[in-house]
C-alpha cells in the first residue's frame, strides 16, 4: 500500500510539471493578446473643445509689435500667442492654431523678451503696461464661442503712474 501511495504521488507530481511546463505557451500568448489589446485601446483623450481665435493687440491705438497674448481657463490648458509687428496674434493649446477652450477666460498681454532694442538707450522699444500681464488685474476677458472663428481685439491704454513692463 506504500509503495503504491508514493507512485500515486510521483504520477501527480508529474502531471502537474507536465501541465505548468505545457501551460507555459498559452501563458505567453495570453500576455501576448493582452499586450495587444491594451495597445490598440484608444486612451482617453484629455484635451478639451477648442475654437480659433486670432486678433490684434493695440497700445494706444498703435499696433503692439511684440509680446504675447495668454488666456487662462480655469481647467484645462492655457491658450498663448504670439504677437506679430502688425499687432496681430493667432492663439494655440494642443497644436499650431487649434485656438482656445471654449468658454468665457481671463487674458494677459505680457511682453517678452526679444531683439528689439532702443539703440540709443540700449532698452526695449516695446512695454506693456504691468496690469495687463495679470488675470487678476488686466480686466481682459475672452468669450470662445464653439464653432466660430472668434475674432478679439485688445485696445490697451497706457498708465500715468509708469506701471509698464519693458520686454527685456
Amino acid at each position: 500500500m506504500m509503495g503504491k501511495l508514493s507512485i500515486m504521488v510521483r504520477y501527480k507530481a508529474f502531471m502537474l510539471r507536465k501541465l505548468i511546463r505545457d501551460s507555459r505557451p498559452l501563458r505567453l500568448l495570453a500576455a501576448c493578446l493582452f499586450a495587444v489589446a491594451l495597445a490598440g485601446c484608444d486612451s482617453p483623450s484629455y484635451e478639451q473643445d477648442t475654437a480659433p481665435v486670432s486678433g490684434r493687440v493695440t497700445l494706444d491705438g498703435e499696433p503692439l509689435t511684440q509680446g504675447i497674448v495668454y488666456l487662462l481657463p480655469s481647467k484645462g490648458r492655457s491658450a498663448k500667442g504670439l504677437i506679430k509687428q502688425d499687432g496681430s496674434f493667432v492663439l494655440k493649446t494642443y497644436s499650431e492654431g487649434d485656438g482656445a477652450q471654449v468658454g468665457t477666460h481671463p487674458a494677459t498681454v505680457a511682453a517678452l523678451p526679444g531683439d528689439d532694442m532702443d539703440s540709443a538707450t540700449k532698452k526695449p522699444s516695446v512695454t506693456v503696461p504691468r496690469r495687463y500681464s495679470r488675470p487678476a488685474t488686466s480686466g481682459l476677458t475672452v468669450e470662445v464661442k464653439p464653432g466660430e472663428n472668434n475674432e478679439v481685439e485688445f485696445a490697451l491704454t497706457s498708465k500715468a503712474n509708469g506701471d509698464t513692463r519693458r520686454a527685456r
